[in-house]
């Protein structure tokens, strides 16, 4: 037997899966069919396929029925089926009022090209609903036919276009709410999977519970933990070999010294900020506020005014920040990492899971000798200022 296609309006519900589509095949296959699948006179199904799979799974021969009403009927008939026969979510019925604008759109764009014989379509808010005659929007249409809101309706867009893919199949199955989702966007996808994971393991009771496990204060501006942390010896080397020497660390500690061997450093309780500085500078700032952006300013005015010769940063690539972009001004060159850089304790060992990426700044004029030395830890931009 031939398989028989979907029409559009088919595909605006989520197809079952798992524990559903096979309770669904096992009564199909015990009792047969009860409800005959409905087809569009072109013979694709409009109506109807899960039943449609799982006679297929099952072996049980599927019955059929013609849909006998106008095209403008069509969706109607389709939507008040499915919305009275499953019991979906606020969130679902979103990813299907999605669905739905997405072929109110479509369905207008065809009738708008027929209509001027090829011309470009308008714009999304000059169509027409099916059958009508006057502009509307397609989203308040869908939100109206679905039985839900604008709002819930753009949540789901957003998540269709920024979401990973589990994010997304985990909304439209009904095992995650929309509002819930959003809250873990502007993480990575691979992040995102697992906040989905913390919660399928019972780790964490909602994917924002999980992110805010994962990461407590994951952006740079709430930083104002531990400062502590100490610069892995690969990145004081990549400096040492382009500035020859480090002439003073100004936000250093006996141990961190160590590892820069630099001729002077201030500590915490000499207070770098208060003091002279001079020669050739390794800096490894406290990242908590304000003592970040009170580093920043420092490095970036004492080389322009020439107190310093030249300046090496690491710092978090919070590119976003104006401390960071104050920096960036006075700047010759910044190398991103590859990689996150794992910090290293008083007892030198790796911090756990670093919080966000960093970039290494270099202010001076020996742009190669900066480029040559840092080349093989990431990438090398070169800053032109205007």
């Amino acid at each position: 037997m031939t398989e028989r296609q979907y029409h559009p309006v088919a595909n605006l519900f989520p197809l079952l899966s798992g524990e559903e589509f096979e309770s669904l095949r096992d009564d199909i296959a015990e009792h047969g069919l009860r409800d005959p699948i409905c087809l569009h006179t072109d013979g694709s199904i409009i109506d109807g396929r899960n039943r449609y799979r799982a006679c297929l799974a099952a072996g049980v021969k599927p019955d059929f029925y013609t849909f006998d009403g106008t095209d403008a009927e069509l969706l109607p008939y389709v939507l008040s089926l499915n919305l009275h026969r499953r019991h979906l979510n606020p969130t679902q019925l979103g990813f299907v009022g999605a669905e739905v604008e997405e072929y109110y759109a479509a369905e207008a764009r065809k009738r708008l090209v027929t209509s001027t014989g090829g011309a470009t379509p308008q714009p999304l808010s000059n169509l027409t609903k099916a059958g009508g005659d006057k502009p509307v929007h397609a989203r308040a249409n869908a939100a109206e036919a679905v039985g839900t809101s604008s709002g819930t309706i753009a949540y789901a867009k957003k998540l269709k276009q920024q979401a990973a893919p589990e994010i997304v199949e985990a909304c439209i199955d009904g095992t995650l709410r929309a509002g819930d989702a959003v809250g873990i966007l502007d993480l990575s996808h691979d992040e995102q999977r697992q906040c989905l994971e913390a919660v399928q393991q019972g780790q964490a009771r909602t994917v924002t519970r999980a992110k805010e496990q994962a990461q407590p204060k994951a952006h740079v501006a709430h930083n104002s933990g531990n400062n502590e942390w100490y610069t892995p010896s690969v990145f004081v080397e990549a400096a040492r070999a382009c500035l020859g020497e480090i002439d003073l660390p100004p936000a250093s500690s006996p141990i961190a010294n160590e590892t820069v061997r630099a001729k002077q450093i201030f500590t915490a309780e000499q207070d770098g900020l208060k003091q002279p500085w001079h020669g050739r500078v390794w800096l490894n700032p406290p990242y908590a506020q304000p003592l970040i952006a009170q580093f920043a300013e420092a490095v970036a005015s004492k080389y322009e005014t020439g107190e310093i010769e030249e300046a090496i940063v690491l710092v978090n690539n919070a590119t976003e920040t104006a401390w960071f972009r104050r920096m960036l001004r006075a700047a010759t060159a910044v190398c991103f990492p590859a990689g996150r850089i794992k910090f290293v304790d008083p007892e030198g060992k790796p911090s756990g899971a670093p919080l966000q990426g960093q970039a290494i700044l270099y202010m001076g004029e020996r742009v190669d000798d900066f480029t040559e030395a840092h080349k093989a830890l990431g990438s090398v931009l070169h800053v032109v200022t205007a």
